[in-house]
């Protein structure tokens, strides 16, 4: 019963945050002016690629917190949070100072107004680290109502923010950290009691290969997004902008709902056999999403950008039947990713080509939208040529160690 509470509460917390952040977009874009608004959403860029750490402390702070605490090891919890806490804050500090040494080269390069939008994005990413923290812990505690109170708070608080950019920015900074000391609240127990000498701190719990593949991930996902500010019109970029939210909404639904079909590890073996009805799986909950989503945005996009942003988005209708299709495969390139993660295969070096690629064929194609959104495009689908090549050789391997096992069994 407890864990059904738990699973509602959660369920329930990051549905009103998915649906907060959508109402926040739709505020802004009618709010700021088209140039604006692709400005905040270059920002936030910035921020989903500098925050993957934070991303993936949390659920490894959770996993090693709830195996202490069901263990009987509680006593190492408050020096672990301790810890966490200060590795996460003292990486969150050094890209608050890095991002303001930067500020003006950073804001030319995208075309701010003013300098100091970077550094107040700074400010966002340190608070955003050490909330990683409190969340990871309070997850790992069962504590769920807390947790799911984190959760569902972080983008209402957004809309209390004042109109304009920075404004909109000011908003993000303040509510995170007023999350921050709500979360706090609940764990200060666990910041000022004693205890012995924990585990790895949390920075260190994450495996290296999975933040490489989020990490890539995120720059695959974002670096479009900060070309096409650098390369194009302010207002331009704000359509561009519009078109990546809706393709991505599809694209980071699939995206958590398939790496969670994964564990951290697959044996060879009988394992790899598991692996591939996993990925079976998670490709099949990509081309039934796709069936779903496709349609509407290819076929009436002018109409869906109007009713959430205004009617002047529907200018990127051409832009957004091409970015739906791109986040199509790119959702795929999301399972191989788990899949290869999973299975310790090589996926990680096509991954880290495109990253490079990518920027590359955006430097020289970016006389339109369209040209910019097909270059991101081609390589997704690239990646998922790549992805179902190896998938394809993997499952070849399976068939006759599948075949013999079943062969075994009926004997």
């Amino acid at each position: 019963m407890n864990a059904l509470k738990s699973g509602t509460v959660l369920f329930l917390a990051t549905l009103a945050g998915s649906v907060a952040n959508c109402i926040f977009q739709a505020v802004m874009s009618r709010s700021l002016s088209m140039g604006d608004f692709g400005s905040l959403n270059a920002l936030f860029s910035i921020i989903f690629i500098a925050g993957v750490p934070a991303a993936a402390t949390m659920p490894a702070l959770s996993k090693e917190v709830f195996s202490l605490a069901s263990s009987g090891r509680a006593w190492a919890i408050p020096s672990l949070y301790r810890r966490s806490l200060l590795h996460m804050a003292l990486f969150g500090g050094a890209l608050f100072v890095l991002l303001t040494i930067l500020r003006k080269p950073v804001s030319e390069f995208l075309g701010f107004g003013s300098d100091w939008l970077v550094s107040m994005t700074g400010a966002g990413l340190f608070f955003a680290f050490v909330l990683s923290v409190n969340l990871g812990l309070l997850q790992g505690l069962r504590r769920s109502s807390y947790f799911g109170a984190g959760m569902g708070f972080l983008s209402p608080l957004r809309l209390a923010s004042g109109y304009g950019l920075a404004g909109a920015v000011a908003g993000l900074v303040l509510s995170v950290a007023f999350v921050f000391l709500l979360t706090t609240l609940p764990l200060l127990t666990y910041l000022f009691r004693a205890g012995d000498s924990a585990p790895s701190a949390a920075i260190y719990i994450c495996s290296p290969a999975a933040l490489a593949y989020a990490l890539l991930f995120a720059v695959l996902t974002n670096i479009d997004l900060l070309m096409v500010k650098h390369y194009f019109p302010a207002e331009e970029a704000g359509l561009y902008a519009a078109a990546s939210i809706l393709g991505k909404t599809v694209l980071f639904l699939l995206y958590y709902m398939t790496q969670s079909l994964f564990p951290s590890s697959m044996e060879p073996g009988p394992g790899g056999v598991e692996a591939v009805k996993l990925l079976d799986r998670g490709l099949g909950f990509v081309l039934a999403t796709a069936l779903i989503c496709l349609p509407v945005l290819v076929l009436f996009p002018a109409h869906v950008l109007a009713f959430l942003f205004g009617e002047p988005f529907a200018q990127a209708a051409p832009v957004l039947k091409l970015y739906a299709l791109a986040a199509a495969l790119m959702s795929a390139v999301s399972v191989f990713s788990g899949f290869s993660l999973a299975r310790r295969r090589g996926f990680i070096f096509p991954l880290a080509a495109a990253c490079v690629l990518l920027p590359f064929l955006l430097s020289r194609f970016h006389g339109s939208m369209t040209e910019a959104v097909m270059a991101a495009g081609g390589v997704d689908l690239a990646l998922v040529l790549i992805g179902l090549f190896g998938a394809m050789r993997e499952r070849r391997s399976f068939v006759p160690a599948q075949a013999k096992l079943e062969g075994i069994a009926g004997r």
